[in-house]
């Protein structure tokens, strides 16, 4: 017997994907948080090539790197890229859950026949070092046949693990773009990655606020990937032809135009940190006793002398001032564009599912924020706190993107063709198997 299937009413028997897909994607996001937080403090503590060579440490494998080196600086850069591993080894699982590529016996050869080949080319490489360390470019100390062999089984612990994750995926995601979103995931952590390894042998300061930015846009997509992985995704009603439906296209627009402003905000702000250019005015809330910052070299040499001599501070350049500046006056837009969201979403009477949480939350979010940059300038940039700004700044955008894409789930016409596409995609299991 064939059982209607209604879309916008939750239906347990309609999901067919594996819970666990979901509870990836928070733990991925999670896990990105983290990074992002432990990459503030590099940047705080000036610790950007603490370790100066990579993908090794010191000629060390990344995980064999004595923990009795983890000193200064490299303690915050070494457990920054252990960090990254755990995110890649999550966004690996993430993509392996959604693709569930050990579903059919073809699939599960596949998944054999590349372990092994990857097993035999890791016993070739770990036996070319152990031949030819100076190839290698090992340190002297890493450069110990044990050491070599460590590296080896390393490598192979890591493939292990995921041709394990591998056979155990046989529950596919049913909606192929959300499998193509979770792959997203991966491909987008592996270019962060690159982007940070570059920095480091490159030597490119472009390229660390290039990694930085760069970091924000792949949380977004990370929790993007959490939201339609949830519960709440496949069973909000439709609401794009409610009674007055600018209303909901208005609530989108206003999301969208918060989440560029922050992300735009957000970008400044890590220009300005690489730049060392965060206590580039150290009063608030005047720029040197006055509304407007230096504008001209006399103005700038007097505030160099100030901070010289009465602060104790390094000189800077007009172009640091200003761009803290920029800074200063994007807080006030940020503040004006969520403050305007918030009350919009809290002044609908009705429809509001899903939106009254997250508002809630970016409000808490938006008041610490501007807290925590105050103290910033404050305690002239202590590193924790510092962090916590860079940290914070990372959770309003991933709020404020929350609420754009559950305002677009709730009020977007377009909208329709893709819960259409979602309901045929999880009723087709059901179909086949009879029910």
């Amino acid at each position: 017997m064939n059982h209607r299937l209604d879309y916008y009413t939750y239906n347990p028997c309609s999901d067919q994907s594996s819970p666990w897909l979901h509870v990836t994607a928070i733990l991925t996001a999670a896990c990105t948080f983290v990074l992002i937080f432990i990459g503030g403090l590099v940047t705080s503590n000036h610790a950007g090539m603490s370790v100066p060579d990579w993908p090794n440490s010191y000629g060390y494998n990344m995980f064999l790197f004595p923990p009795s080196k983890w000193v200064g600086g490299i303690l915050f850069e070494h457990t920054h890229r252990l960090m990254g591993t755990v995110v890649g080894f999550f966004a690996t699982m993430l993509t392996l859950m959604a693709w569930a590529p050990a579903k059919t016996r073809t699939g599960r050869r596949w998944i054999a026949g590349a372990f092994m080949a990857l097993t035999l080319s890791n016993a070739v490489g770990t036996a070319m070092m152990a031949i030819w360390p100076a190839h290698f470019h090992l340190s002297a100390s890493a450069n110990q046949p044990l050491h070599i062999l460590s590296q080896g089984a390393v490598t192979e612990i890591g493939m292990v693990l995921c041709a394990i994750a591998a056979f155990v995926c046989r529950s596919p995601e049913p909606r192929r773009w959300v499998r193509w979103v979770a792959t997203a995931c991966l491909i987008v952590i592996c270019i962060q990655g690159l982007l940070g390894g570059l920095r480091v042998d490159l030597i490119n300061l472009t390229l660390a606020m290039v990694h930085g930015c760069f970091a924000q846009a792949s949380f977004c997509l990370i929790i993007f990937t959490a939201i339609v992985t949830g519960r709440w995704w496949k069973s909000v009603p439709d609401l794009s032809k409610t009674p007055d439906p600018k209303q909901g296209r208005w609530l989108i627009r206003l999301a969208i135009l918060s989440v560029c402003i922050v992300y735009c905000q957000l970008i400044v702000g890590a220009v300005m940190r690489h730049l060392g250019a965060g206590l580039a005015i150290p009063d608030l809330p005047f720029a040197y006793g006055k509304l407007i910052p230096p504008t001209n070299a006399s103005q700038l040499a007097d505030a160099n002398h100030f901070r010289i001599w009465k602060l104790d501070m390094d000189p800077v350049t007009l172009t640091q001032i200003w761009l803290h500046f920029a800074h200063r006056i994007g807080a006030v837009v940020v503040s004006f564009a969520l403050i305007t969201l918030i009350i919009v979403i809290f002044s609908q009477n009705r429809d509001r599912k899903g939106l009254v949480w997250p508002a809630r939350l970016l409000a808490f979010l938006l008041v610490a924020q501007v807290t925590l940059g105050i103290l910033t300038v404050y305690l002239r940039k202590p590193a924790d706190i510092a962090s916590s700004h860079v940290a914070v700044g990372a959770l309003v955008l991933a709020m404020t993107f929350t609420i754009a894409v559950r305002s677009m789930r709730l009020y977007s016409l377009r909208h329709r063709q893709v819960a259409r596409a979602d309901l045929n995609a999880m009723s087709r299991p059901l179909a086949s198997a009879g029910v």
